[in-house]
């Protein structure tokens, strides 16, 4: 178990973000997509992971900058699903990284999807990729759900998608998911399922409320989130504008609208 964990958002589309992103303070600059910096601590030692790159190297390299996050200090990186919006920076910043740590990214898909962006044709040869399939310890106490698989948006595209979890003491899980395509809840019954936990701290990521999720789909979504022991859930990329203010009413003072540069802490 770990004392604390906080995520920094370095990448997503703005401060009301939307999958093409609007406007953010400051120095950040917004990107189509998901990055977060997650760092767990536990007796005065931090696990860092990269979780997602979103699209582009250079809003990610410049985010991260700004933002005072060395990207070539994480322990592993973890790519979700193949999206391009998720997994586009990829091969730059494996090619800038001086060390080289673990990539655990989904299995292969069957095939390569335009929405993937072709990704896998300009990874560098040789680099540290493990294949996440079924459920595995990424790093000492921090897990991956295994892939689970959607046929979206096409069903001659399916996506292979997993999430990651870990337990803070006296709080219980935090769940960090990209877009939910296999549906948030069916990434959290996995996660609670796993760990033995009960309570979720925190969930937080894309929920995909966009289309073509339908309307009996979201409310699924919302009914299976509510009936959980859940503290707070945080919703950004593609959850959508729509869905966030959704989810704040439904949710309440439970529900985190997630920003671009936000930092998201549970326990210490």
């Amino acid at each position: 178990m770990f004392e604390s964990v906080e995520i920094t958002v370095l990448v997503e589309g703005g401060e009301r973000p939307g999958l093409m992103g609007s406007s953010a303070k400051g120095d950040r600059r917004v990107l189509a997509g998901l990055s977060l910096f997650v760092e767990a601590r536990r007796e005065g030692k931090t696990s860092r992971i990269l979780l997602d790159t979103g699209s582009r190297w250079a809003r990610l390299k410049h985010n991260a900058e700004a933002l005072g996050k060395d990207l070539d200090s994480i322990d592993c990186g973890v790519i979700t699903h193949w999206h391009f919006d998720h997994s586009g920076a990829l091969p730059s910043l494996l090619k800038y990284m001086k060390n080289r740590p673990p990539f655990y990214v989904p299995v292969r898909e069957s095939s390569i999807s335009p929405i993937n962006g072709f990704v896998e044709f300009r990874l560098p040869r040789g680099f540290n990729r493990v294949e996440v399939d079924g459920p595995r310890e990424i790093l000492p106490g921090i897990h991956s759900t295994g892939c689970l698989e959607r046929a979206f948006p096409l069903s001659q595209h399916p996506v292979h998608e997993h999430a990651v979890y870990m337990t803070v003491k006296g709080k219980g899980l935090v769940l960090l998911v990209g877009c939910s395509h296999p549906k948030p809840q069916d990434l959290v019954e996995k996660a609670l399922r796993q760990s033995g936990e009960s309570r979720i701290a925190l969930m937080l990521g894309g929920f995909h409320f966009i289309h073509p999720t339908t309307e009996p789909e979201k409310e699924e979504i919302v009914r299976s989130l509510k009936s959980l022991d859940m503290e707070q859930v945080g919703a950004c990329h593609c959850t959508g504008e729509a869905g966030m203010d959704r989810m704040a009413r439904e949710f309440g003072e439970r529900f985190l609208r997630v920003e671009l540069g936000g930092v998201y802490s549970v326990g210490g």
